[in-house]
């Protein structure tokens, strides 16, 4: 039988999980369905972006890119460090097919999520593997 304590920890644990899963899903549906393409860049400019302390100066790529039949025109938004492209020439994205404004220029990634995510896997793992262990075994599981 699980102490209430142990339950209050599994089912935070849990609502944790969901939640990073909530918050990775963008990133891992890159991860599981884009494609890559070369994208021509149409235009690139530096542009302010407010976040909640500060202003963040950003570079723009917009470009172009086919996704079937359609010619879709999208834009991403990264650090000034980035490599700057120039207009007129190629880049490569990756976007997901079918899906408007689903585009980032390739290796624009989020890895915080998804490590949140594993975080949480870990820490719900750390729960549910001794309750399927010793489901109803007399000795407590380790750590309880």
């Amino acid at each position: 039988m699980l102490s209430v304590r142990a339950f209050s920890w599994l089912v935070a644990g849990f609502v944790a999980l969901v939640a990073s899963v909530t918050l990775a899903w963008p990133e891992l549906q890159y991860v599981l369905f884009a494609k890559t393409t070369e994208a021509q860049v149409s235009q690139v400019r530096e542009v302010v972006e407010s976040r909640r302390r500060s202003d963040e100066l950003m570079l723009q790529v917009e470009y172009m890119f086919q996704d079937g039949s359609t010619v879709r025109h999208e834009r991403d938004r990264v650090p000034m460090s980035w490599s700057r492209p120039s207009a007129g020439t190629t880049t490569p994205v990756e976007y997901l097919p079918s899906q408007p404004q689903a585009s980032r220029l390739a290796g624009h990634r989020n890895l915080t999520t998804p490590t949140l995510l594993l975080v949480a896997l870990a820490f719900f793992s750390g729960f549910i593997i001794p309750l399927i262990r010793f489901p109803r075994s007399g000795s407590p599981p380790p750590g309880s």
